[in-house]
Order: structure tokens, then C-alpha cells, then sequence
């Protein structure tokens, strides 16, 4: 996968978490992109989840979850992949619902690292 396309998975699904949609437009959002970028069977875990005082915590980003996000709620997004005999890869990092649009809390890496 590369660059643009791990980018991408974080950006489709921050651009779905807003006010009053369900929570999980944001999950659907980010496995779309990643069946986009012909890893649909490398799919194993959900998209992200909320952040409080334990993990994960409530709400999960399920294509489920039709709990509705709102001002103010706090999401780990981090869409991932897990490829047989290859690695993993794991992008996103934290967001803040917000009127209007998500805001990301940071920037988080988006090259692929082999180690």
C-alpha cells in the first residue's frame, strides 16, 4: 500500500465523523477506501474507537455502530490492515468531533516502515 493510500484511509474516514451521523458512516468510510486499495481481505479489526478512561472505549467504529457521533466526542481512528507473511499497518491517530468538521489532534505518520 502506499503512501497516498494509508493517507487516505485516515482522511475518508475523518471526513464521515460528524455531528449527527452515525458512527458507523466513519468505519464504512475507511474500509471503502481500504477495499479501494485491493486489501479487502486483509480486514480484521475494526477502524478506530472512542477515548475515556478505558480501551477501547465507547464507540466503536463498526460498520454496526449506529450510535450517532456528536460535538465533543473524542475518537481514536486508525484504520489497519494485516497482510500474511507481510506486516501490518496501522494509520490514524486521534480526532475531535467538532461543528462543521473533525478536527485531527495530530499527524500521524503515513510511510510504511519495514523493519
Amino acid at each position: 500500500m502506499t503512501k497516498p493510500a494509508l493517507v487516505f484511509l485516515v482522511f475518508a474516514a475523518v471526513a464521515a465523523a460528524q455531528p449527527g451521523r452515525p458512527v458507523a458512516e466513519s468505519a464504512q468510510a475507511a474500509y471503502q477506501a481500504i477495499v479501494d486499495a485491493g486489501y479487502k481481505d486483509y480486514i480484521q479489526y475494526g477502524a478506530g474507537h472512542g477515548v475515556g478512561l478505558d480501551l477501547p472505549e465507547l464507540y466503536p467504529l463498526d460498520p454496526r455502530c449506529n450510535s450517532r457521533l456528536e460535538a465533543g466526542m473524542i475518537l481514536v481512528i486508525h484504520p489497519a490492515i494485516w497482510v500474511p507473511g507481510r506486516g501490518t499497518a496501522f494509520v490514524g491517530g486521534p480526532i475531535a468531533v467538532s461543528d462543521g468538521s473533525a478536527v485531527r489532534l495530530d499527524n500521524p505518520q503515513a510511510e510504511i516502515v519495514t523493519i
